[in-house]
């Protein structure tokens, strides 16, 4: 549920306050931290944030209106995703879903989020494929454009150091 109502208040920040060069929103609740997102035409939105300050908070967040698994007595499932980077070949991934999202995150033994932000940082776009159930996917793909800012600014207001790589 919290990352649904994340969502919504990151969509909620006027376009006139954005970079018109960048897909990306920037969304800082009072006393909180820096979030950074884009939305699809469907309404699905990639974010990427922390809860709270500290090494090993970021996380990323894709929200669908499409149900990703049936509610459970689990806080979430870890399950495969597929990820296509531009025109890159696919990236088989696993992430947790939730009921209306899937997250990317560090915690040993999982570098899903490194993995994640390291691709996505100089990407145009990105196709996120899940599989919630057996024949059935669901599909977001998103204008990336300046994610590597994004991705910056992100784990500075988290007083965190990016796992994303210097550009060549």
């Amino acid at each position: 549920m919290r990352y649904l109502t994340i969502a919504v208040a990151l969509a909620a920040v006027p376009a006139a306050a954005q970079n018109q060069a960048s897909p990306w929103q920037y969304y800082e609740p009072a006393g909180g931290t820096l979030q950074a997102g884009v939305v699809n035409a469907q309404g699905a939105q990639l974010i990427i944030k922390c809860d709270k300050p500290g090494k090993g908070q970021v996380f990323a967040v894709v929200v669908t209106p499409e149900q990703q698994i049936p509610p459970t007595n689990q806080p979430f499932v870890t399950r495969a995703l597929e990820l296509r980077f531009d025109a890159n070949a696919p990236i088989e991934d696993r992430w947790r879903y939730y009921e209306n999202s899937v997250v990317a995150i560090d915690q040993k033994p999982t570098i899903a989020l490194s993995r994640f932000l390291n691709e996505l940082a100089d990407s145009a776009k990105v196709l996120v494929r899940t599989n919630p159930e057996r024949a059935r996917y669901v599909e977001a793909e998103f204008n990336v454009t300046g994610a590597r800012e994004a991705i910056g600014r992100v784990f500075t207001s988290c007083q965190d150091q990016s796992p994303v790589t210097p550009p060549a």
